[in-house]
C-alpha cells in the first residue's frame, strides 16, 4: 500500500492525495504494478478541509485498516478474476498493441513481441491469461526510457483488472 500527499505551501496549486496498491517502489520513487489508484485533489479554498474530511478521509481510514474498496471491487478479486480469464494469443496480441507507448503512440505490433519477452523472463512461461498480459505490459514498462511513459503504460495496464472484473 502506498500514499502520496503533494500540497503547494503557497497556495498556487492543488491539495492532492493518492492512496493505492504497489508490487514495489524503486530508489527514485517510481512505482511499479499500481492498482486500485484513489485520487483526492483540492484546489486551495476554504471548503477544501471540509471536502477531505467528508469525502477523502473516510476511504483512505478504510484503505489503511484494509477494509478499502475501489470503484473496480477488491483488488484481490480483480486479480483472481484476471488469473481465471484465459486469452488466446490474439486477444492477447491485441489488448497489448493498443496500450500506450511514449509521445501519444500505441505499442503496436511491431513492439508486442518485446512483451511477449518481458513476460517469458519474468514469468519463465508464454501469455495465458488477462494477468499474463497485465504482467508483461508491467515487466515492459520497466524496460522504457521515461518514467511518465513508464507510469502511463502501468496505469493503462491495470484497467485490465476493470475488464477482468466485467468479464468475470
Amino acid at each position: 500500500r502506498a500514499i502520496i500527499a503533494t500540497n503547494s505551501e503557497v497556495g498556487c496549486g492543488s491539495m492532492t492525495w493518492k492512496a493505492f496498491y504497489m508490487d514495489y517502489a524503486c530508489m527514485n520513487r517510481i512505482f511499479w504494478g499500481v492498482h486500485g489508484l484513489m485520487e483526492f485533489k483540492a484546489k486551495h479554498t476554504r471548503n477544501a478541509v471540509s471536502r477531505f474530511k467528508g469525502q477523502f478521509l473516510p476511504q483512505l481510514e478504510r484503505f489503511i485498516t484494509g477494509n478499502y474498496r475501489d470503484e473496480q471491487g477488491e483488488l484481490i478479486e480483480a486479480i483472481a478474476a484476471a488469473k481465471s480469464i484465459k486469452v488466446e494469443e490474439d486477444r492477447a496480441n491485441r489488448l497489448i498493441a493498443a496500450m500506450p507507448y511514449s509521445a501519444g503512440g500505441l505499442i503496436g505490433t511491431r513492439r508486442t513481441p518485446h512483451v511477449w519477452d518481458a513476460h517469458m523472463r519474468t514469468e519463465g512461461r508464454p501469455i495465458e491469461t488477462l494477468w499474463d498480459v497485465h504482467n508483461g505490459l508491467t515487466a515492459f514498462s520497466q524496460k522504457l526510457a521515461y518514467a511518465s511513459d513508464r507510469n502511463a503504460l502501468d496505469i493503462e495496464a491495470g484497467k485490465l483488472l476493470t475488464i477482468a472484473v466485467r468479464e468475470a
